[in-house]
């Protein structure tokens, strides 16, 4: 699917939101909840993804789930939905 993104902005996004979610770092949460209103699905998923992982090293849950609820209901990829 192709991003509505400029080709170039739509890289940074992607090396971003993976970089953050290798972090491991939990304050870096709100930062990839930020990218979850990117307008490519494919940036989404990844931050959806990120912020899963985070979970694993402390990340507000609460947080992230309320995050992660918005997506599921306004994605307009099946993927990303789930």
């Amino acid at each position: 699917m192709k991003s509505p993104m400029l080709p170039a902005e739509h890289q940074a996004a992607m090396r971003r939101v993976l970089e953050l979610g290798r972090s491991g770092d939990p304050a870096k949460l709100s930062e990839l909840i930020a990218m979850l209103s990117t307008p490519s699905n494919e940036v989404q998923r990844l931050a959806a993804s990120a912020i899963g992982k985070l979970a694993e090293f402390g990340a507000d849950a609460a947080v992230a789930v309320a995050s992660l609820a918005l997506l599921a209901i306004k994605a307009r990829h099946p993927q990303t939905q789930q």
